[in-house]
């Protein structure tokens, strides 16, 4: 279970904002921020954070990223 603090902060540790995390994953930036008012984060955007941030932490940039899912809407 993550919390939104923690959300945020693997979400710096990706090098990316809220806004560029979101847009990423076809949110809107203020869906993710309602998210501090719950008790838990979904586990499906926990989940596409944390392989974000291994990801990244493994070398793989996240220009690569965006060039294989076509880029951010």
């Amino acid at each position: 279970m993550m919390t939104y603090k923690e959300l945020k902060m693997n979400i710096a540790r990706a090098g990316l904002t809220i806004k560029e995390f979101a847009e990423l994953i076809g949110m809107h930036p203020t869906s993710i921020t309602n998210l501090k008012s719950r008790e838990a984060v979904p586990n499906k955007i926990s989940m596409i954070i944390l392989l974000l941030v291994m990801l990244i932490e493994s070398g793989v940039k996240i220009d690569e990223i965006k060039k294989k899912i076509g880029g951010v809407r």
